[in-house]
């Protein structure tokens, strides 16, 4: 240990939180495995600028064996502090380091549940998956909603059954997690869920159904969007009219022709650009009586709509 690294180190029990701020941050320059127990013990400190800097260098060390103290933080009075060991412990590599995060998703503090399972997201360890599944029935709904995330992020086809079952969840940000991690393993095998899911209580997730669902290239699902044009909520119209404009569902025709008079400017852009991607003929009398809607990107969308309508 050099004299630089010890005198620093000593400073780290000064009663100044400055004195010990700018003591781990010249530390940074002499940093070694010997400063591993100092900085752990720094986790403790007061001051949460304090532990977030040590959390800092532990990270930079890299010794796996600092693993379980930075996860013990993600308990932290701080919320920066749980945020930092977040962060840091994405950093680690190797089998070796994800054995702790493993043991800790079944930690009894969910803020340490959910923070191991967004930190194995970039481990990819194949024997995260089957503990990644399982939290998907986690108490806790925070802790539930970041194993969706994840398991969205590994894309992992064993994964795909038990999303399936979060589309039921009684959490409506889980639910909609789930329609977004399935559109990754969107097959038609699929299609019948995310129909389901356009009819959820949430307008949300009805919303982000639509979305998937007019990505998936597929005509079964145009009865259930051509619904969703008439949905309570501008934001589901909006979506629906776009979803069935790419799956050019001429069925939706007229409907999307009535929307051109809808309240939300939103709305009558979507389906003027919907009815464009159709190549509808009997929509220009409606979309030319548009050219002069109040709305400067209505206009522009019914000026590419007719358009692209006209063009042979």
């Amino acid at each position: 240990m050099t004299d630089l690294q010890s005198a620093l180190l000593a400073k780290l029990g000064n009663p100044d939180a400055a004195v010990r701020q700018v003591a781990l941050a010249q530390l940074d320059e002499v940093l070694d495995e010997r400063a591993l127990a100092p900085l752990i013990a720094a986790l403790a400190d007061p001051e949460g600028a304090v532990r977030i800097l040590a959390i800092g260098l532990l990270e930079d060390l890299g010794d796996h064996r600092a693993i379980p103290a930075i996860i013990a933080a993600l308990s932290d009075s701080s919320e920066a502090v749980q945020e930092a060991a977040q962060a840091a412990l994405r950093e680690f590599r190797g089998a070796d380091a994800a054995l702790p995060l493993l043991a800790a998703i079944t930690h009894g503090d969910p803020r340490v549940r959910r923070g191991v399972i967004f930190a194995l997201r970039e481990f990819k360890e194949p024997s995260s998956l089957q503990p990644l599944i399982g939290a998907l029935a986690d108490a806790a709904p925070e802790v539930r909603r970041e194993a969706v995330l994840t398991l969205a992020f590994l894309r992992r086809g064993e994964s795909v059954d038990p999303l399936r079952q979060r589309l039921q969840d009684s959490d409506a940000q889980v639910r909609r997690l789930a329609v977004g991690a399935l559109s990754f393993f969107l097959a038609p095998a699929l299609i019948d869920d995310l129909v389901a899911a356009t009819q959820d209580s949430d307008w949300q997730v009805r919303r982000d159904a639509v979305i998937v669902l007019g990505r998936s290239a597929l005509s079964s699902p145009v009865p259930a969007l051509l619904a969703r044009l008439h949905d309570p909520f501008w934001q589901v119209q909006k979506e629906a009219a776009t979803a069935l404009g790419r799956l050019h569902a001429s069925a939706a025709t007229s409907h999307l022709i009535g929307l051109l008079a809808a309240g939300f400017p939103d709305v009558r852009r979507a389906a003027a650009a919907a009815l464009g991607d159709i190549g509808a003929q009997e929509a220009l009398p409606a979309l030319r009586a548009l050219v002069d809607d109040p709305d400067v990107e209505v206009r522009k969308a019914v000026e590419r709509a007719v358009q692209t309508i006209t063009t042979p």
